[in-house]
Order: C-alpha cells, then sequence, then structure tokens
C-alpha cells in the first residue's frame, strides 16, 4: 500500500512540475527506482550486518522523514487545482478490468481443474 501511494504521488507531482518533460521526468523517476531496487538490498543487509534487525528500518525511516521535509520545503504550493477535461475516458475500463478478469479466472479454474485430475 505504500508503494501504491507512492507511485500515485510522484507520478502527480510529475505531472504538474514539469508539464512540458513529462516522458523524460518519468524515465528519470523509474530509472532510479530502478536502481534502488538493486542498491537497496546491498545496502539493507549492510545496515544488519551493522546494527542488527532496527537499523535498516530506522535509517529507512530517518531517511524518509529527511526526505519528506525537503519535499515540503521545496516544492512549491500550487493554488491552482483545476482538473483537465479527459475525453475518451470510457475507453479505459476495458484495460483494467481485463487483467482482473483474467486474475480471477486462472485462481478460480485451479479447484475445477482438480476434479478432473489436471
Amino acid at each position: 500500500m505504500g508503494n501504491a501511494g507512492f507511485l500515485t504521488a510522484s507520478f502527480s507531482i510529475i505531472a504538474k512540475e514539469f508539464p512540458d518533460n513529462v516522458a523524460t521526468t518519468f524515465a528519470s523517476l523509474e530509472t532510479f527506482f530502478g536502481i534502488g531496487l538493486i542498491v537497496g538490498p546491498t545496502v539493507g543487509g549492510a545496515l544488519y550486518q551493522l546494527g542488527g534487525y532496527t537499523l535498516p528500518f530506522v535509517s529507512l525511516g530517518g531517511v524518509l522523514l529527511f526526505t519528506a521535509v525537503l519535499t515540503f520545503v521545496l516544492l512549491p504550493n500550487h493554488d491552482d487545482h483545476s482538473c483537465k477535461d479527459s475525453k475518451g475516458g470510457e475507453w479505459g475500463a476495458p484495460l483494467v478490468i481485463t487483467p482482473d478478469s483474467t486474475r480471477y479466472a486462472s485462481q478460480s479454474e485451479r479447484t475445477h481443474l482438480f476434479t478432473f485430475l489436471l
């Protein structure tokens, strides 16, 4: 749930702060996200070796708290909360519903195939 909140907030901030360079900024965000996925376990393991089980969590919490304060201070305040009217949003529903129904079907067919010894 935290990752969903992070992604939603960061995508919204990028679209609002960099309307002319959205693609480049998204690419940078995803690049550094991938680097974090690669480097994170190594750093977490090193912190675990240094301070035990709690040090990785305490240090990450401190970094996130510092980053939240820094973001609050550095990002400008936007009083314009208007929303652009998007056209054709109803065509996105099949893109959301189809994977969900496929996931449900693959989970529920297992019990039915078991009765046929498959």
